[in-house]
């Protein structure tokens, strides 16, 4: 067993402790502090142990556009989780089972931004290939904001983002990102923009159901 999961049945056990049969309790508590012995766990690591990543299956450039960082920032508010670059692909980092959440919504709308974008670019004829990029990107960046208005941030506990920051800095060498803003645009930058916005507005997506549960929910497309 190692020291994670040794931490997970630690939380398990005392949890259990805390039941009114005080037999079972008190067995509890005992195979909880023989555990912490046993593999040397401090209280914190216990805490920890509530940390869960979860690694996006869409694949990511290790600089990722200006578009893709504002995706997983808008999923990773809606889910309370931090969303981390770095191989790839994108984690995102939660308590329980947010993170898996937040890492399969993400997957869910990176396949609809990308089959937008394909359909979009067909509409750039007569482009010079930056041009076509430029346009195809900010159009991303317009579904996404689109997206972005279509949530509710799930609210994170101080205390829970603090016990996420202090598991990413023992464990994810890697931070979030910020992105960059897009410079000055034409009037065919703008009708990307408002393209990119049209087609967001229909993006279906999961996000935590109301009162900070985060049980799957999918949002039908208006």
């Amino acid at each position: 067993m190692d020291r994670r999961n040794a931490a997970e049945k630690v939380r398990k056990c005392l949890a259990l402790a805390e039941s009114s049969e005080p037999h079972e309790a008190a067995a509890a508590l005992r195979q909880a502090q023989a555990l912490m012995r046993r593999h040397g766990l401090t209280d914190a690591d216990v805490e920890q142990a509530r940390v869960r990543s979860d690694r996006s299956e869409g694949r990511c450039a290790s600089r990722p556009p200006r578009w893709l960082v504002l995706l997983t920032n808008t999923v990773g508010g809606a889910f309370g989780a931090i969303p981390v670059h770095g191989d790839g692909a994108v984690r995102f980092v939660s308590i329980g089972e947010r993170a898996s959440l937040a890492s399969y919504a993400f997957d869910v709308l990176l396949r609809q931004l990308r089959r937008a974008r394909r359909a979009h670019l067909k509409t750039l004829r007569r482009c010079k290939p930056a041009n076509r990029r430029r346009r195809a990107d900010l159009f991303c960046e317009s579904w996404t904001h689109a997206v972005r208005r279509k949530v509710t941030d799930f609210s994170m506990a101080s205390a829970d983002r603090a016990l996420i920051e202090s598991w990413l800095a023992a464990n994810l060498p890697v931070r979030t990102r910020t992105s960059k803003g897009a410079g000055s645009l034409s009037d065919r930058d703008w009708r990307s923009i408002a393209a990119g916005g049209a087609a967001g507005a229909e993006a279906a997506l999961l996000h935590p159901v109301a009162g900070g549960a985060v049980r799957p929910r999918l949002l039908a497309a208006k």
